[in-house]
């Protein structure tokens, strides 16, 4: 199975909101060990990566390796693209075996004394793939809306709530092009697509192994 073109599509302000609540982590992590705030200390936090982590799931556990992609920067209209396709390899097609996608991003905390770099999980979603009338993989366009915190993914890291403390409502969609060829296809995110909308009533991903 082959992962072509994902796109994360989020307001501007998300990551300016992330950025701000790194900068009040570090700050209150150098409050914690110094029992105060040095003036000379280096408080420009920012995003070094962002990715999207990519796994399969048989309700039970990760039945494939993770493989993942890195993605460029928002652009103005709050546009993240990937670098690249994502090959998943040995993907059992069975309808209870989904694709898990979560959204990871790593942040460098500049210390007086080294780059302290830490991995937040941002969100993630699910698509159950299309099958054609033999029972192999159809090539489709998805678009899911992805669950953000507070809470977790069914693997168990925790999500960072994007919405505490802040008046704001934040969410992010995920679009891409699955397809069983390695050649990206040239149709495009925008056309006809099945809609994958998560609500509070998420599948658990528990029950017997395929």
């Amino acid at each position: 199975m082959y992962i072509h073109n994902i796109q994360m599509i989020t307001q501007i302000a998300f990551e300016s909101r992330f950025e701000s609540f790194l900068r009040k982590m570090k700050l209150e992590k150098q409050r914690t060990a110094r029992g105060g705030i040095s003036s000379t200390s280096n408080n420009n936090t920012y995003i070094s990566e962002r990715r999207i982590i990519v796994s399969a799931n048989n309700t039970w556990k990760n039945i494939c390796e993770d493989t993942y992609v890195s993605m460029s920067p928002p652009n103005e209209r709050g546009i993240s693209q990937s670098g690249g396709s994502l090959t998943l390899k040995n993907f059992i097609c069975h309808p209870l075996v989904s694709l898990v996608f979560k959204i990871e991003y790593k942040a460098v905390l500049p210390s007086d004394s080294a780059n302290e770099s830490a991995y937040f999980t941002l969100g993630w979603t699910f698509h159950v793939p299309t099958y054609n009338a033999a029972g192999g993989l159809a090539d489709e366009t998805m678009e899911c809306d992805v669950e953000l915190g507070p809470g977790s993914v069914p693997t168990g890291e925790l999500l960072w709530d994007p919405n505490a403390d802040d008046i704001n409502h934040y969410n992010i969609k995920m679009k891409a092009l699955i397809s069983t060829s390695s050649v990206a296809p040239q149709s495009s995110l925008d056309s006809p697509t099945n809609k994958k909308r998560l609500t509070t009533n998420l599948p658990a991903m528990h029950g017997n192994q395929v």
